[in-house]
């Protein structure tokens, strides 16, 4: 059996300053469903990290999360 991914999920992160950093979460369950994720994103949600959950060749349960860093550059601090 060929490697393949199960499920996923894309975890953001916004700031607010009255209420601090908060996390959120949606799930996927193919690489357009990601897309159409990423694509409907607004302030102040930034992506923070993609987790993929999926089988290897061998059919052993693998996880790979992408990390992302984000910059706001000017605005107020």
């Amino acid at each position: 059996m060929p490697p393949h991914i199960t499920e996923g999920k894309i975890i953001f992160r916004s700031w607010d300053n009255a209420t601090g950093l908060s996390e959120c979460e949606s799930a996927f369950y193919s690489l357009d469903e990601l897309f159409a994720l990423c694509l409907r994103i607004h302030n102040p949600n930034l992506v923070d990290r993609v987790i993929l959950r999926g089988l290897d060749d061998q059919g052993e349960a693998r996880v790979l999360t992408l990390a992302f860093q984000s910059l706001k550059l000017g605005g107020e601090a």
